[in-house]
């Protein structure tokens, strides 16, 4: 079974069979979702080591996983994906038959409850990398060859780990 995004209530499975994808209204969208609630660039994903990346593209009604909303998280399989009201699962091809209580009961107790949280993650260098390239393939020929891709996380009130009110920027040391 291919690797993808299962549609629970309504809208069209999401296939996970390219570096990125975006997610959207729009008809130019690599996946798109014909549905007001949902912004014309709602989302984009990114695959690593059997997990997807998942970021919110500035979107009106936002993206939920497990419940919780985040404007970067990561899938893992079993994951419950909303993309504003349209809620997919996560199926990785050979984890495809795992559920959602099974990716989150305790190895060393298996009467514990299931649980399922959110992981909002900052993206790694090697994630930036991935993402980068993956632009830079989808820039026409010519233009690509002249532009440099920087990933940028802004996450308002944090930096390091600490409050502040600056923007946070890769590589911004002196």
């Amino acid at each position: 079974m291919p690797t993808r995004l299962l549609a629970l209530d309504e809208g069209p499975d999401i296939p996970l069979d390219r570096a990125m994808i975006v997610v959207g209204r729009h008809p130019q969208c690599d996946a798109r979702i014909d549905s007001l609630r949902v912004s014309r660039h709602h989302c984009c994903m990114t695959r690593d080591k059997g997990e997807v990346i998942v970021r919110d593209l500035g979107s009106t009604n936002g993206i939920r996983i497990n419940g919780q909303r985040v404007e970067i998280g990561r899938l893992r399989p079993g994951d419950e994906l909303s993309i504003a009201h349209i809620r997919y699962r996560y199926e990785d091809g050979e984890a495809c038959d795992a559920t959602m209580a099974d990716q989150g009961r305790h190895e060393d107790d298996p009467s514990a409850p299931a649980m399922s949280v959110a992981r909002p993650e900052e993206p790694s260098n090697a994630e930036n990398k991935i993402i980068a390239a993956a632009v830079q393939r989808a820039l026409p020929a010519g233009l690509a060859e002249r532009c440099e891709i920087q990933v940028i996380l802004k996450v308002p009130g944090l930096v390091n780990g600490a409050e502040s009110h600056e923007e946070c920027r890769p590589n911004s040391s002196p």
